[in-house]
């Protein structure tokens, strides 16, 4: 089981056990609880204790954060077997570059073709005792980056940052039109009416969006030489989130008038691709355990590919 290991400095000489975890081992209720019901969950100086036991300068703290015998037993999630684009893997995080078309968790409509079931059942045939530990999701339509902690620690300490400067994240979309500045703020809240996400009014049940865009390539040019007829203008934009609401750059592009190809839902043309012309590009995170700097990459699908050459535009920052 994965553990995380602590030598007592001579400032906790004396502290309480559970106030070293969250001071010195970054540990939150959760994984402290977590640890608290783990058998040997947590040893001073390979000794089982209790969070209130206090520590002395020079001993060694180690505190369980893998899934425990007991978590696997009771996981209820079917392992299913599957192809997984692995970008990033260590004994604590797995990064996938997600395919469009599929969902990130099981649902009503997909109970076993998930990246989880999938995730699941590589984890068990690579002989790995982890349960599925999500970082966030991404839409069925949308390709790209998605990440899973392997422990629950490395999930809490990565959610907590996820909507922070800690954690940035890069999407492209396809969008209908050129948005115009080329580059600013979306803003506005969005909420679950009739059981459609719209844009919507906070006192209307919405929760506050913003995105930031910049477009990266447009087919003005070829628009201009006739190449491209004036109705099929397009761009290619870069998109940053400071929220992760659902389907916000769906929503936040079609209100300024640039619905995503392929996004019918909000009023965008499926002509050139059959989903939401929208991809996780890039990712930057400080790892939870090592401190380093994670810094990842997923090219762009096929089909996003060819939509971009059938529209003319002049732009390879994404092959």
């Amino acid at each position: 089981m994965r553990r995380l290991e602590y030598r007592i400095e001579q400032p906790f000489d004396g502290a309480e056990v559970g106030t070293i975890m969250r001071a010195q081992l970054n540990m939150g209720r959760k994984t402290i609880r977590h640890a608290k019901y783990v058998e040997n969950g947590i040893l001073l100086d390979g000794v089982h204790v209790y969070t209130v036991t206090r520590a002395r300068e020079g001993q060694l703290l180690s505190v369980a954060i893998g899934d425990s015998e007991a978590d696997l037993a009771n996981q209820d999630m079917k392992a299913v077997p599957g192809v997984l684009d692995i970008v990033f893997e260590d004994e604590d995080l797995i990064v996938l570059n997600k395919p469009a078309g599929m969902p990130t968790h099981p649902g009503p409509k997909h109970p076993e073709d998930s990246i989880g079931n999938v995730l699941i059942y590589y984890y068990q045939e690579t002989h790995q005792n982890c349960l599925l530990h999500p970082i966030h999701r991404l839409d069925w339509g949308t390709s790209g980056l998605l990440v899973f902690a392997k422990n629950g620690f490395a999930q809490d300490v990565l959610q907590k940052r996820f909507h922070s400067m800690q954690f940035k994240r890069s999407y492209v979309a396809l969008c209908h039109g050129v948005p115009s500045p080329l580059q600013g703020v979306v803003e506005g809240a969005i909420g679950l009416i009739n059981k459609r996400w719209l844009a919507c009014t906070e006192a209307e049940g919405g929760k506050f969006a913003r995105s930031h865009y910049r477009v990266l390539a447009t087919n003005e040019a070829a628009i201009g030489s006739g190449e491209c007829a004036p109705q099929h203008a397009a761009s290619l934009v870069e998109l940053h989130l400071e929220t992760g609401r659902t389907h916000q750059i769906r929503i936040h592009m079609a209100q300024v008038a640039c619905p995503l190809f392929g996004d019918s839902l909000y009023g965008g043309s499926e002509e050139l691709i059959s989903r939401p012309a929208l991809h996780s590009y890039s990712l930057s995170f400080e790892h939870p355990i090592t401190n380093q700097m994670v810094q990842l990459y997923a090219p762009l699908p096929p089909d996003f590919q060819n939509a971009i050459c059938e529209l003319h535009i002049p732009c390879k920052l994404f092959s």
